[in-house]
């Protein structure tokens, strides 16, 4: 029986700012960017002061409509979670293409109301970041913050553990309202929602909000939490009986964005974008699929995870891949509703401060290219520094990966030769790649024809690696095992 094989192909990438534009997205919260990143993010909301004007203006236009539960005209906030996540990437397109330095690399960060839901606990201030004195006058900014209670750790599990699904259907009750006791998770999300308007107050509690960019940090984490809400086995899966978001956005379908790793954004009525949209926490990005595979396609992927730590003044981070999930107390666990998959003809770079880290699930077809990264500056306009650290690649327990098959790597520590042996019960098509600590392919090897059931050894020579940690990846038909080696 023949297989498809999968195995790496990695190669050093440059990738421009042109494709920067269209690359991935990761979100996270502001406190773990760099004093570079919020220079950068604040010099593009004054460049774009005018398209923020526009889009408040618009906000205000379809204020009363499906995007808000209000009391006037037809607004049953139907609409409130994918017109504003659509509206997110609207404002983040912006950003990238102000003409600003380092602006291609931006992404909206989000404010986090369990950590910071007190006027004492708003960070914003850090580095000049989005305090008033530090953005243009022509936004017509005002705040007055307030002591309204914003939704702890509790209250947003709470959220998280809701089983109903998005809204009633049927005539508005009590519980169908936007407030944070609903048992629908839109609704109750909403009802959360108002009360950061208030707490920030000001130009916040009008129609013209998104003027002040603190409005989208807030929806950045309703857009996270939507996210989360998604991933959750007890979720009602968002299905909207609309065919078309409200206004400029009409050629998007709700139902069409209902996953954030597939986010569309209308440039004009024929021209949709695509993009994968990724929100971090804690110092962890998980790469993944929901119902099925992510899968990459075209060039110049670039997952750059390297956030910024206040306490140690270093880049960190974890890049997790493969079929994977956080449980409720933020540990990675594994999934079931699919893996990350680099496809053919594909190239894609992981870039993290700290760790990457393949789970099963992770597959780089054949024709494809990966390249994984441990870097000290995330995006190369970082005032900070700090040392490399070696990619922490999975390590198999035992030999054994599946029925009738055995992979053994060996000697460790090795010197002259690595020997890998291969025993199996069928076909077996064979390929490996040797990958040094900074990520990259010191050896690799395909053979494309079937060999026959039985042991057989393949001996990689390795007397010119230079002494350090290398991980050699070894795939048989679909079957991988990664194993950590010393010289």
């Amino acid at each position: 029986m023949r297989s498809r094989i999968y195995y790496y192909i990695a190669i050093l990438l440059f990738v421009a700012n042109v494709h920067m534009l269209l690359a991935q997205r990761i979100r996270t919260d502001h406190r773990e960017m760099t004093p570079g990143q919020k220079l950068a993010y604040v010099n593009a909301v004054n460049a774009i002061v005018t398209e923020i004007i526009d889009m408040a203006a618009f906000h205000a236009t379809n204020f009363n409509t499906p995007i808000h539960s209000t009391t006037s005209g037809t607004g049953n906030g139907k609409q409130f979670l994918p017109w504003h996540r659509v509206h997110q990437l609207e404002m983040e397109e912006m950003l990238r293409e102000a003409g600003t330095p380092n602006a291609p690399f931006l992404t909206i960060p989000y404010w986090d109301w369990r950590t910071e839901g007190t006027i004492s606990g708003i960070t914003w201030d850090d580095s000049g970041f989005l305090i008033l004195s530090a953005l243009s006058g022509s936004l017509s900014l005002t705040r007055s913050f307030s002591s309204t209670t914003l939704a702890s750790t509790t209250d947003v599990n709470n959220l998280l553990a809701l089983t109903s699904a998005l809204y009633s259907p049927t005539t508005p009750t009590p519980d169908n309202t936007d407030n944070t006791t609903s048992a629908f998770f839109s609704k109750r999300l909403e009802g959360w929602h108002n009360l950061g308007h208030v707490f920030v107050g000001g130009t916040m509690v009008g129609a013209n909000s998104p003027r002040d960019p603190v409005f989208f940090l807030h929806h950045g984490f309703i857009d996270k939490v939507w996210q989360e809400w998604e991933d959750r086995d007890n979720a009602v899966q968002s299905n909207f009986d609309y065919t078309s978001l409200l206004g400029s956005y009409s050629p998007i379908n709700p139902n069409s964005i209902v996953d954030s790793r597939y986010t569309k954004y209308p440039i004009t009525s024929t021209d949709i974008l695509e993009v994968d949209v990724w929100y971090a926490f804690n110092r962890k990005l998980l790469l993944d699929g929901l119902g099925g595979d992510f899968n990459v396609t075209g060039a110049g992927k670039v997952y750059s995870y390297t956030p910024f730590s206040s306490t140690t003044g270093t880049v960190e981070g974890t890049i997790f891949a493969g079929d994977v999930r956080r449980d409720a107390s933020d540990n990675v666990i594994a999934d079931t509703k699919g893996g990350f998959v680099i496809k053919s003809s594909a190239d894609c770079t992981f870039k993290s401060g700290q760790h990457i880290i393949l789970k099963p699930g992770f597959i780089v077809e054949y024709g494809a290219s990966f390249n994984a990264k441990i870097v000290s500056t995330p995006h190369g306009f970082s005032s900070i520094s700090g040392g490399r650290v070696a990619s922490n690649l999975p390590i198999a327990e035992n030999d054994q990966i599946e029925a009738g098959l055995q992979i053994s790597v060996y000697p460790n520590p090795f010197m002259d030769e690595i020997i890998i042996k291969i025993q199996t019960d069928e076909e077996t098509q064979v390929g490996y790649s040797v990958i040094n600590a900074l990520g990259q392919v010191v050896e690799s090897f395909y053979d494309p024809t079937s060999r026959p059931a039985g042991e057989y050894n393949e001996i990689i020579d390795s007397r010119n690696f230079n002494k350090g940690i290398y991980f050699v990846q070894v795939r048989a038909n679909n079957a991988t095992r990664i194993v950590r080696l010393i010289k």
